[in-house]
């Protein structure tokens, strides 16, 4: 299997086993801001939709997707911190990692592409469990660097793709669109791009 060869390689070659991990783990978790960010790319005319009053004042998709992204990530921290740490984690890291990544990306391509242009409340409701999931990822991708000798090192390779990830991901976003894609199908075909590749490099 791959894994095993992985495995017999990382064996045989130790010098290249810490670079190798440091690689696949940084752009592994850089490719889910290719499914997180795409939907802020979303033509003008889909943000300015009305979602909700709150408190008087009218709220249109763009705010309410940066208050789902916002609280998603909050949310979700203090049951991330206990996964994570768990002994469940541990034994079924790789499973757990393939779900997030993949059960991330498809909450919110499937929201978008149901909820079309009419439908603001379940664009920014996909957009909250997408986040929610999203922010078990850094640290279930971190444990595979923690522990060694170089993990500062390995922690700086993972921040620097970070850097462009999310200009990458929304300019991503904007030449599909702008290629004709429709709006309500875009971060579907982002994620589908992209969500297989992560998961082959968590592997």
């Amino acid at each position: 299997s791959l894994r095993r060869w992985l495995r017999d390689w990382y064996e045989e070659h130790p010098e290249h086993a810490t670079t190798a991990i440091a690689l696949t783990s940084a752009s592994a978790y850089a490719l889910s801001y290719f499914w997180r960010y795409p939907v802020f790319m979303l033509p003008r005319r889909m943000l300015n939709m009305h979602v909700a009053t709150l408190f008087g004042v009218p709220l249109d998709l763009a705010g309410a997707l940066s208050m789902a992204f916002v609280f998603g990530f909050g949310c979700a921290k203090p049951f991330a911190m206990t996964l994570v740490a768990s002994p469940f984690f541990f034994r079924h890291r790789l499973a757990c990692l393939l779900f997030l990544f993949v059960a991330s990306a498809a909450v919110q391509s499937v929201g978008v592409l149901l909820a079309g242009e009419s439908n603001g409340a379940l664009i920014a409701l996909s957009v909250y469990v997408s986040a929610f999931l999203s922010s078990f990822l850094f640290g279930a991708s971190v444990t595979y660097l923690e522990g060694r000798r170089t993990t500062e090192g390995l922690l700086a390779v993972i921040t620097g793709f970070l850097i462009y990830a999310g200009n990458a991901s929304r300019g991503t976003a904007s030449v599909v669109l702008a290629a004709g894609c429709p709006a309500r199908l875009m971060p579907a075909l982002v994620a589908l791009a992209t969500c297989p590749v992560a998961c082959l490099l968590v592997v």
